[in-house]
């Protein structure tokens, strides 16, 4: 089934992408996943970091590990750090930016973040892409224009759990 990617803190609580108070420096966070109770790493992005995340869905063929075309294209105009995703179909850019705080957060398959989310951190590094995350405005800004990210579409609120902190480890067994 799909990965569930339930972020916790360090102590086994559960986490919340809204409470600072509960996120981990980067140390604290790779000594709890290095312990073996967790099952990755994740992210959070926030107001006060200079990072928009970039998440390209369903582009990836896990077996032959080609990029559709379109995805391809994004991952090359945005030339910053990318990774795999955790479910290997997909991929995780990450540039420094600014998303406008009015612009739409998807549009298909593509998820465009700035603050509020986290991504799961694989570190499974895409040859070919810097290792270095780049400021990259006018790029994204190009691939939101592109995509048609300009307005924001009301979200319904949900009950589900699956925000996560910045540095924080998660369970796929939550």
């Amino acid at each position: 089934g799909k990965l569930k990617k339930v972020p916790y803190q360090c102590n086994a609580i559960k986490a919340d992408v809204t409470e600072p108070s509960a996120w981990a420096t980067f140390a604290e966070v790779n000594d709890a996943f290095k312990g073996g109770s967790y099952d990755g790493i994740g992210y959070v992005f926030t107001e006060s970091d200079p990072y928009v995340g970039v998440d390209v869905d369903g582009c990836r063929d896990s077996a032959t590990c080609i990029a559709k075309p379109w995805a391809q294209q994004i991952i090359d105009q945005l030339d910053s750090y990318t990774e795999i995703s955790v479910s290997g179909t997909g991929f995780h850019c990450l540039v420094k930016a600014t998303k406008p705080p009015q612009s739409k957060s998807r549009v298909d398959s593509l998820e465009i973040y700035s603050s509020g989310r986290y991504f799961v951190v694989t570190g499974e590094h895409v040859k070919g892409t810097p290792l270095t995350i780049n400021t990259r405005q006018a790029q994204l800004e190009s691939v939101m224009t592109e995509y048609k990210f300009a307005q924001q579409i009301p979200r319904l609120k949900t009950t589900s759990k699956s925000a996560a902190v910045n540095g924080l480890v998660f369970d796929t067994n939550a």
